[in-house]
């Protein structure tokens, strides 16, 4: 909670989550959670390659984006 704290004073964090991967069950849980439409904590096959977490998981690199970039990542294939 206070690393989205610290990080709302310097990027917008409306929607704000950290997940862990477990590469040997194959799943993703969201350990930290924060959207303004619901703050449940989830877990999530690591099988979609076209989500969010996946490019950041195939990459290694973090991800921040707006929607006018995610539409573009759609575009090119990269996001279903």
């Amino acid at each position: 909670k206070t690393i989205h704290q610290e990080l709302g004073n310097i990027i917008d964090t409306t929607n704000f989550h950290i997940a862990l991967l477990n590469k040997e069950e194959n799943r993703i849980h969201y350990d930290y959670f924060f959207d303004e439409k619901d703050d449940t904590s989830i877990t999530l096959e690591y099988d979609n390659a076209g989500s969010l977490s996946a490019h950041v998981i195939k990459t290694g690199q973090p991800l921040l984006v707006n929607r006018k970039q995610i539409n573009k990542m759609i575009e090119k294939g990269e996001l279903i």
